[in-house]
């Protein structure tokens, strides 16, 4: 058995083969050409054509984790009419005399390392966003469809990053969790993992190789670990532990079963939201997901181990405030015992403040 650490984006218990996922090369090479403004023309077609699939993306994604995490592909399509970046790209074709491919590679690994070299962290993620649209430009330059994941059964996907695109385009059913080598928690594929429901890791500190392939493993999201080839110790510890999970998904459902009195607007925006509270001089995100009338799952984000181990008491409250919420569907009647009433009031105070926020029109 081999155990792996990462970061937590979303809980939850995921047991199933791995399924290693490698994104397609692209290939530019540098190439002179004669014809500088057909070039550039050939470059504003496939910008065009991304600006089309974005638009679709986007409305896949409004319909599956709501309009606000669905925003990333409005900022993506945004990006992509970035003047700067539309002038780099076609200064370097008529300056150099060169391909689009070439160019658009060039423009990306400027404006991507400008990014990342951001103190500002939110500033930092948008260097995976230049990124993405320059591949998804490159690939149209090229005639190939954007990488994506395509899998046969239910799996546990394991990539180095991935990008919200692919992230969106997962099928919920095909996939158990994901694991990615790469990616922060505060990356838009980690808000989407969240909304989606998928337990996930990221910054997983594990070496992305083959024979990883269709190998038996075990997410915790819970606990920011996955393990690989699994005893039966742990094997059954976490059977046990993704039986309750289930329990609880079941009494949700139970829970829309019943008549809602709602009105047809819903009470909420589908999406998640989170609140942050200070433990330890250390900010810990409460997150909170929620469809059009029901408050989903409630989680955890940016704990890590030194806090988690000052406050032994946080997760065992905030399992059992998800399950009195998530049964009544509301923060009435809730009771804390003497001992953790502290740690409980913060976060309750964090989930009612997520809400206020999912509320909000």
């Amino acid at each position: 058995m081999n155990v792996y650490q990462g970061k937590s984006v979303f809980g939850g218990i995921a047991i199933g083969h791995l399924c290693v996922y490698k994104k397609g090369e692209q290939q530019v090479t540098r190439q002179k050409i004669a014809d500088v403004e057909a070039e550039v023309k050939r470059f504003q077609d496939a910008k065009e054509a991304a600006q089309a699939q974005l638009g679709e993306l986007y409305d896949k994604a409004v319909r599956e984790v709501g309009e606000a995490n669905a925003a990333i592909f409005e900022m993506h399509q945004m990006l992509l009419e970035d003047e700067d970046y539309q002038d780099s790209v076609e200064n370097i074709i008529r300056t150099q005399q060169v391909n689009a491919e070439y160019a658009t590679a060039i423009t990306s690994d400027h404006f991507s390392s400008m990014f990342a070299e951001m103190d500002d962290d939110y500033m930092k993620e948008r260097a995976a966003d230049i990124r993405d649209i320059s591949e998804r430009v490159i690939a149209n330059l090229n005639g190939e469809n954007k990488s994506k994941v395509v899998t046969d059964e239910p799996v546990i996907i394991l990539a180095d990053d991935l990008a919200p695109s692919e992230t969106v385009q997962l099928e919920k059913d095909k996939v158990l969790s994901f694991v990615t080598v790469h990616g922060s928690v505060n990356s838009h594929t980690a808000i989407l993992a969240r909304t989606m429901g998928i337990p996930a890791l990221v910054s997983t500190e594990m070496e992305l190789t083959d024979d990883l392939d269709g190998k038996l493993a075990v997410v915790d999201g819970n606990h920011g670990v996955i393990y690989v080839e699994p005893d039966a110790e742990i094997m059954e510890k976490m059977e046990a532990l993704k039986k309750e999970e289930e329990e609880k998904k079941e009494l949700l459902q139970t829970f829309k079963n019943k008549e809602s009195k709602t009105d047809e607007t819903g009470t909420y925006n589908s999406g998640s939201y989170t609140a942050s509270i200070v433990l330890g001089s250390v900010p810990v995100e409460v997150c909170v997901s929620v469809d059009d009338n029901y408050i989903k799952s409630i989680d955890l984000v940016n704990l890590d181990e030194t806090v988690a181990a000052m406050y032994p008491l946080l997760k065992p409250s905030l399992k059992d405030i998800e399950t009195s919420i998530i049964a009544n569907q509301n923060l009435s009647g809730l009771s804390f015992d003497s001992d953790n009433e502290y740690t409980a009031s913060v976060l309750v105070q964090a989930i009612d403040t997520a809400l206020s926020k999912a509320k909000q029109r």
